[in-house]
């Protein structure tokens, strides 16, 4: 909701800019509107994850990464939720990010009913928490697929996919300098 309220005031801003300024100012407020839309886009609506049977697809800022489940040692939720896989490499999940450390004071015992907590849970590993859903699922697909002896999963695979978010980024780069060198 965020992420929406602020594209609506970028808009704006540019939408007041051409009606009220002139053609250069009206371009140099486009292009910091693109510009910090990229910004918005890549750090709130891009980081998502997609759980298979077969393993976990994260979709980072930067990177895209795929990695099976026989590749995964522990699912964790410390600042970030996050896999630590067998060659104990870290990946992160971006959209998974842990409450602050309070957060399991609130933690009420009704919204622990139906999973399989028990004792002290880390503020991270909360169920009405982005991480506490990640890493509830994952580890819930991660325990499946070893009881169920499966042992080909797919493949570790991390992608870099940004290159249109990257030319869009630097056009309004290069243009927020021509302007600026031009004024």
């Amino acid at each position: 909701m965020a992420a929406v309220i602020a594209y609506l005031l970028l808009a704006g801003m540019a939408l007041q800019s051409i009606f009220s300024d002139g053609l250069s100012a009206a371009l140099g407020a486009i292009a910091w509107c693109t510009l910090f839309a990229l910004i918005i886009y890549i750090v709130l609506h891009r980081p998502s994850i997609e759980i298979f049977d077969e393993g976990i697809r994260i979709h980072n800022p930067v990177s895209t990464i795929i990695v099976g489940w026989q590749d995964v040692d522990v699912v964790e939720a410390k600042y970030t939720a996050f896999l630590q896989l067998r060659d104990s490499k870290k990946i992160g999940i971006w959209c998974a990010q842990t409450p602050g450390r309070y957060h399991s004071r609130t933690i009420h015992p009704s919204d622990m009913k139906g999973i399989q907590l028990d004792g002290f849970i880390r503020p991270g590993e909360s169920p009405r928490t982005d991480s506490g859903v990640a890493t509830y699922l994952c580890r819930t697909r991660l325990a499946a697929f070893r009881t169920n002896g499966m042992s080909n999963g797919l493949s570790y695979l991390s992608l870099r996919e940004n290159s249109l978010i990257t030319a869009l980024g630097l056009n309004a780069l290069f243009l927020i300098a021509y302007i600026l060198i031009h004024a």
